[in-house]
């Protein structure tokens, strides 16, 4: 397997991994949070779609500039941005900075 390609696959595994489980921890804190069991599924339904909301719109956009750019060159400046968010849900995480989030 070519080396580069490895480190594209097992990259984007992580991150998938990563966004998973960033994703489900915010929504439990924010379901164990709420005042009722109405008031925790309808934010979690909400915060699944604000979760997904990104990705609807962004995807058509994000494969043009894709296209048009170096690829190698947008694959770290997304991957470092990744990280900085991440650091920034996890700090808000421990904190418990729901509205934050």
């Amino acid at each position: 397997m070519n080396r580069d390609f490895l480190a594209l696959a097992s990259s984007n595994f992580i991150g998938t991994l990563i966004d998973g489980v960033v994703k489900n921890a915010v929504l439990i804190l924010v379901a164990y949070e709420a005042s009722s069991q109405s008031e925790a599924g309808y934010l979690s339904a909400a915060g699944m779609l604000l979760f997904m909301l990104p990705y609807f719109f962004m995807a058509g956009i994000a494969g043009q500039i894709a296209d048009r750019s170096n690829q190698v060159l947008l694959f770290r400046i997304l991957k470092v941005i990744e990280l900085f968010v991440l650091l920034m849900v996890a700090l808000l995480f421990c904190a418990k900075k729901i509205s934050l989030l």
